[in-house]
Formats: structure tokens, sequence, C-alpha cells
């Protein structure tokens, strides 16, 4: 079982295809990065906050 610590750490990123906002029928590619219980997505991989374009935040989750 992993510490408390170990989990806080956790970071997950890798490129997903998310439908834009306004142009629901248009997908585009961006940079995603799971850390702790927020989502966040950005334009460019280097993750700086000029390139980040929204962000979910994800309290609990279930299997499908």
């Amino acid at each position: 079982m992993a510490s408390d610590e170990n989990v806080k750490d956790l970071i997950f990123e890798g490129y997903l295809k998310k439908r834009k906002d306004k142009m629901k029928f248009a997908w585009s590619k961006y940079w995603f990065r799971l850390q702790n219980t927020t989502l966040f997505f950005y334009t460019e991989k280097d993750c700086e906050a000029c390139h980040l374009r929204g962000q979910y935040y994800i309290h609990t989750v279930s299997p499908g």
C-alpha cells in the first residue's frame, strides 16, 4: 500500500483529445496533467501558466 506522501506526489500526464468548448464537433489535442485531485489541460507540453486552458476538480472516481 502506498504511503500518504507517495500519493500526494503522483502526477500523470500526456496528450489527449478534447472537444472544443465553442465548436462541439471539433476536437483538439491538449497536454493533460493529473496532479492530486486536479486535471489541468494546456496547449503546450511545457505546462507553463500562459498555456493553461482549463482545469477540472476530481473529488470522487468510481469504476465504470
